[in-house]
């Protein structure tokens, strides 16, 4: 689950920051929402992020991520939302990242109108410099409420 959500926050960090980099050193903005009704569930995301690139005194390029994203199912009587704020730091050198610091912190809900409710807090903090992990944590705490 981890892997997953560093893969497709990455991907998407990286997308913006080409986009970013694509209009000279202002800000990219991506500010974006919908919902698809599937047979079993209607699924909704929201993302507002704001990316922007500026040139380092090395000759290097920063990319700084942030914002917010929410994703939201419902079906049978159950919701579940995922809200997380972004922020995400990455300084490249001739094409390839030199430090990548990343760090989620994610509130899940899941209620069922059964009665059945869970709220958790996932905290991920990563940190890479030169191809190697320095800073590595992660939590997970659920309460019911």
């Amino acid at each position: 689950m981890k892997a997953l959500i560093l893969t497709c926050t990455a991907v998407a960090t990286l997308a913006l920051a080409a986009t970013a980099a694509a209009t000279g050193n202002g800000a990219s903005v991506t500010d974006t929402s919908g919902c698809v009704a599937g047979p079993f569930f209607t699924t909704c995301t929201d993302v507002h992020l704001v990316t922007k690139a500026t040139s380092t005194p090395s000759g290097g390029t920063a990319y700084v991520t942030n914002g917010t994203t929410t994703f939201t199912q419902t079906g049978f009587g159950c919701d579940y939302t995922r809200t997380e704020p972004v922020h995400l730091s990455i300084h490249a050198k001739d094409g390839e990242t030199q430090v990548d610091h990343e760090r989620l912190i994610q509130t899940i809900s899941f209620g069922c109108a059964s009665g059945f409710a869970q709220t958790c807090t996932q905290t991920i903090e990563l940190q890479f410099a030169n191809g190697e992990a320095r800073v590595q944590r992660y939590d997970f705490v659920c309460t019911n409420p």
